[in-house]
């Protein structure tokens, strides 16, 4: 099950005899829901970096192949 960080934000739980208090757990998925969005947003910007690289390497093997040819 994926959970967003908007539905940790928004989560509400039911009320049970003597359950937790209401501020620690609402506290706990606050910062729960930022941590997951720094995450988020930190995946975005490595898989971004992934492909830039990706497409260096693939620039250098075709100037490697260029270069080989002209060599034979």
């Amino acid at each position: 099950m994926k959970v967003t960080p908007l539905e940790l934000k928004k989560a509400d739980f039911k009320r049970g005899f003597r359950g937790f208090k209401k501020e620690e757990v609402q506290n706990l998925l606050a910062s729960a829901a930022e941590t997951l969005e720094e995450l988020i947003r930190e995946n975005k910007e490595l898989n971004e970096q992934l492909a830039r690289l990706g497409e260096r390497v693939k620039n250098f093997e075709d100037m490697e192949k260029t270069i080989n040819e002209t060599l034979i």
